[in-house]
């Protein structure tokens, strides 16, 4: 159980990594452009070279663009897609997200 645990604990760090490489670009992005891109295609080869998969499912992050910034998650180890909820919201989830602009808790 506890090498269990590890193991969950360091792929989510993985993760966590991705997403701020991703997160990083799409600030560059917004930068020059003065908005984020639509979809995250956009965002190679001139500010990552390739867009990071999800680790867990080995598919596309989940991202959606909005008004005011974006969101930005992996569907985390259950596999499911929350919607971008994590471990502590209700409805809790285990999402591992980024997104803009900060939740106001978070600023």
């Amino acid at each position: 159980p506890a090498t269990l645990r590890a193991r969950t604990a360091e792929n989510r760090n993985v993760q966590r990594y991705r997403n701020l490489k991703v997160a990083l670009a799409l600030a560059a992005h917004h930068n020059e452009h003065g908005r984020y891109p639509k979809t995250l295609a956009e965002l190679s080869p001139r500010y990552v070279e390739n867009v990071p998969k999800d680790f867990f499912t080995n598919e596309p992050l989940k991202y959606q663009p909005r008004q005011d910034g974006y969101l930005l998650y992996s569907v985390g180890a259950n596999l499911q897609d929350d919607g971008g909820a994590w471990l502590g919201e209700e409805p809790a989830g285990d999402d591992i997200r980024v997104g803009m602009p900060l939740p106001k808790d978070n600023r």
